[in-house]
């Protein structure tokens, strides 16, 4: 999301419920295990969500159609899940021939914090780092990518390994950071420089986002698909930016802060998840002020994916 006079294109991309095929005749005789995962894909395309629609109620409930609604939010988790698996091809491009990709595209995995001055890069007693920093190749573009990284860390402050928590702004926070040190400036430019100057560790990296993006995204991206239901956990929150910088967001003159190189105006935020994909949680923005949107040019995406955790 960007303060602009150009709101951002979006594409066409509606994904729509399957109908339940009825097949004629005797049924084929299915083994016990072929059965299973007939049985989960029915339960969790058409009895869970009844199921979870009386304990909980959709993402958003109050906008309508619902089924307008739950498309877009499907077409949008596909969009922006296609532009990471496009990033992790390049990943595994970089571990195979690093010198070539990188003469290609410079900025590829090279990390640098939004800010120095006031990273989201936290640490706490046993080394362990939580950042979030930017990824700033042709895909990611200027403002990059925020990936928020967990880094374990020996005795001498060295990088052992590497996992991928988080994709995007996280405009909800993070408790757990919260309660760890923040970073002092020079802390995190040295943090960066030692994983683009050392290639171990920058292979380290590598390795935690490429196949973070390849083992956990194709699920997503086929539940989406194949039209499950998106499901909220928990209830709404609302986002009340600062008033960083007053500029047109979308439609008209808003308030806006700054949240990872990214700017967002007042609006109500959500967490959902598909029922088969229980560990990867979305978070979705939706600006009331805006009208819904999914695919039509000139408009920004509402409700738009900003961010995506993996548990």
């Amino acid at each position: 999301k960007s303060v602009q006079h150009t709101p951002t294109a979006s594409l066409s991309a509606a994904v729509h419920f399957w109908p339940l095929l009825l097949r004629k005749g005797p049924a084929p005789s299915l083994s016990s295990s072929a059965r299973a995962p007939a049985t989960t894909r029915f339960i969790h395309r058409m009895i869970l969500p009844l199921v979870l629609s009386v304990l909980q109620p959709p993402p958003f409930a109050d906008l309508q159609p619902q089924p307008q609604v739950q498309s877009f939010l499907r077409a949008d988790v596909l969009r922006r899940s296609r532009e990471l698996t496009s990033l992790g091809w390049v990943g595994r491009a970089w571990l195979v021939a690093p010198f070539v990709v990188e003469r290609l595209l410079p900025g590829a995995f090279r990390l640098s914090a939004y800010s120095p001055a006031a990273a989201a890069c936290f640490a706490c007693p046993s080394g362990r780092v939580e950042c979030t920093l930017r990824e700033s190749s042709l895909i990611g573009g200027p403002k990059g990518i925020p990936f928020h990284l967990s880094l374990s860390r020996d005795a001498q402050s060295r990088i052992i390994a590497a996992s991928l928590r988080g994709i995007g702004c996280d405009l909800c926070g993070d408790g757990e950071a919260a309660a760890m040190r923040r970073m002092e400036e020079r802390d995190v430019s040295l943090l960066c420089a030692a994983i683009n100057d050392d290639s171990r560790v920058r292979k380290l990296v590598v390795k935690a986002i490429t196949s973070t993006i390849f083992e956990r995204l194709p699920n997503v991206m086929r539940a989406a698909r194949e039209g499950e239901a998106v499901e909220a956990c928990g209830a709404e929150e609302a986002f009340l930016p600062r008033e960083e910088l007053y500029g047109r967001e979308g439609s008209s003159m808003k308030w806006v802060q700054q949240v990872s190189g990214y700017f967002f105006a007042q609006s109500r935020l959500q967490r959902v998840r598909f029922a088969s994909q229980p560990r990867v949680r979305l978070l979705f923005y939706f600006d009331p002020s805006e009208p819904i949107n999914s695919e039509e040019p000139g408009r920004i995406i509402n409700p738009e994916v900003v961010n995506c955790v993996f548990l």
